[in-house]
C-alpha cells in the first residue's frame, strides 16, 4: 500500500513540476519565480599604518553563477585604495562569497602585501534601490574595506 501511495504522490509531483517548468518563461524570455538581487561590492586597501594601497587586484568570487554567465569580477584600487565594482545581479548575496585583495605589482605601490579576503558575511550591506515587492530584492552596496600586512610579517 505504502509503494502504491508513492508512485501516485511521485507522479502528481512530476507532473506538477513540468506543468511548472513548462510556464517559467514569459514571451519575452524573463524568467518567472527566480528571484534576484542587484549588488556591487565598494571598498578601501590599506596598509597597516592606514595609508592606501594602489593597484591592489581586487577580485569577487561568487561560488555561484551570476545572471550573466560570470562566477567572478576583477577590479583594481586607485591612488587613494579605492575601488568599486560593476553591478552584478545574483540569485542573492551569498554569504560564501569573497572579496580577495591580492599584491600584484611587487614592490610598487609601498612593497609587498599578503593576500587577503573578505565574506560577504563580513561585509557592510547598504540597500539603495527597493525591491518590487515579488521576485526582485532590489540593489544593495556592499563595503569591504581591507588591511594588508606586509609580505613575510609574521602575525605577534
Amino acid at each position: 500500500m505504502k509503494k502504491k501511495w508513492y508512485r501516485i504522490a511521485n507522479g502528481a509531483l512530476s507532473a506538477l513540476l513540468v506543468l511548472l517548468g513548462f510556464e517559467a518563461c514569459t514571451e519575452e524570455g524573463e524568467e518567472y519565480g527566480t528571484p534576484t538581487v542587484d549588488f556591487h561590492v565598494v571598498g578601501q586597501v590599506t596598509n597597516a599604518e592606514g595609508k592606501p594601497i594602489e593597484g591592489i587586484r581586487v577580485t569577487t568570487r561568487g561560488y555561484f553563477n551570476f545572471h550573466d554567465g560570470t562566477t567572478e569580477q576583477t577590479t583594481y584600487t586607485d591612488k587613494e585604495g579605492h575601488f568599486a565594482t560593476k553591478e552584478m545581479r545574483s540569485i542573492s548575496i551569498n554569504p560564501m562569497m569573497r572579496v580577495v585583495f591580492e599584491d600584484v605589482d611587487g614592490e610598487a605601490n609601498g612593497g609587498e602585501f599578503a593576500t587577503d579576503s573578505v565574506s560577504a558575511e563580513a561585509m557592510a550591506k547598504k540597500k539603495v534601490k527597493k525591491g518590487d515587492g515579488n521576485w526582485y530584492d532590489g540593489k544593495y552596496e556592499l563595503t569591504a574595506n581591507a588591511k594588508l600586512k606586509a609580505e613575510g610579517l609574521d602575525d605577534e
